[in-house]
């Protein structure tokens, strides 16, 4: 009504947005935060706009969510704090520009490549500073360790349920995905309808694949679904992998006293990523997964300019007992029809197999 001052919502939690799934989501619960895993700003338009700020030969991921916080959009738009974990050249550039372009705090953080006992207990000396910092920067006020134990204990139950059904195939593609991305963005307690829809549809058969293709989004689950849109549409079933589908997750318990450097160990020892070194537990994983999931080809989808993943394209068709595609894609419409074409001939290269 005219003259009406809106209402103040004062209890609304500070957003903290996190890029790479090593950060434990329960350290931003325990600091009084909403954690939010910003993957799903990677859709053209964002990109368009963050590239108005940096040079074109920039990763379009970046572009994308520098687009977003710059201009307020989209769930990055939203955050009023970030964890600038970097793990790449992309990314590094991105956080050691955020704060200076967009005035959103930005807490940086290093994850070590090297998987070693001294390098865990670098990555947790780290996140206990990550956590001082936030506080000595009055951004939040304390630890809450009870907090950061129900939400740990919650996300990883919930993780644990989707990514067995990501890893079946028997979920239709489309609503596999949105839930995915979804998991990013909402507390494990809402998504309780959603995975028991999930696991009903399953159980029941609603969705029976005439085969399965093993699908690995990489970083995360980009907007535009395309992969999702073309499995479904021939009737295939999505088993899901990497970070996207919920792998580094700890699959344990949660740790009893649930500080910054607990925390941080368990995901450094959960972590599965191309960077690691060796990253062979990675393809491991991989190689399992196609076996035991019985799917006929794999398809890995990463961005330009990403030589992290670029580079494994020969090792893995190299390694994988399955016929694999890696689409090099940008997020540009032209982008999206040339991928959608070579995925096409690839699913029917699979078809004609069988």
């Amino acid at each position: 009504m005219p003259g009406e001052t809106a209402p103040r919502h004062n209890h609304r939690r500070p957003v903290l947005g996190y890029l790479c799934r090593a950060f434990p989501p329960a350290v931003a619960v325990g600091l009084g935060m909403r954690p939010l895993r910003s993957t799903r700003e990677l859709d053209g338009e964002m990109a368009r706009r963050g590239e108005k700020l940096v040079r074109p030969d920039v990763c379009p991921a970046v572009k994308a969510v520098l687009g977003a916080v710059r201009y307020g959009m989209g769930q990055a738009g939203r955050v009023d704090v970030w964890a600038g974990l970097a793990t790449c050249d992309g990314t590094r550039r991105l956080f050691g520009e955020l704060e200076g372009m967009t005035g959103k705090p930005v807490i940086p953080l290093y994850l070590p490549s090297t998987r070693t006992e001294e390098a865990e207990d670098y990555y947790a000396k780290e996140m206990k500073a990550f956590a001082k910092t936030a506080v000595d920067r009055g951004l939040a006020e304390g630890w809450d360790g009870e907090a950061a134990q129900a939400f740990e204990a919650a996300f990883r139950r919930t993780a644990s349920v989707l990514r067995d059904l990501a890893l079946s195939g028997e979920v239709d593609p489309i609503l596999l995905a949105s839930s995915l991305s979804l998991f990013s963005s909402a507390e494990p307690a809402m998504l309780g309808q959603r995975i028991a829809e999930l696991s009903d549809g399953n159980d029941a058969g609603g969705w029976s694949p005439r085969y399965r293709v093993a699908v690995m989004e990489v970083p995360g689950a980009p907007g535009d679904d395309l992969l999702a849109d073309a499995l479904s549409g021939r009737g295939a079933g999505m088993v899901a992998l990497g970070c996207g589908a919920l792998w580094g997750v700890p699959e344990e318990p949660a740790p009893e006293v649930p500080s910054p450097r607990n925390l941080a160990r368990d995901w450094f020892r959960s972590a599965l990523c191309a960077r690691s070194r060796p990253n062979n537990a990675l393809f491991d994983s991989i190689r399992e997964s196609l076996t035991e999931t019985g799917a006929a080809g794999l398809v890995v989808s990463t961005l330009q300019l990403c030589d992290l993943w670029f580079t494994e394209r020969l090792r893995l068709r190299r390694e994988m007992p399955v016929p694999v595609l890696v689409l090099d894609r940008d997020l540009s419409p032209a982008g999206r029809e040339m991928a959608r074409n070579r995925l096409d001939a690839f699913l029917d290269s699979l078809e004609a197999m069988r």
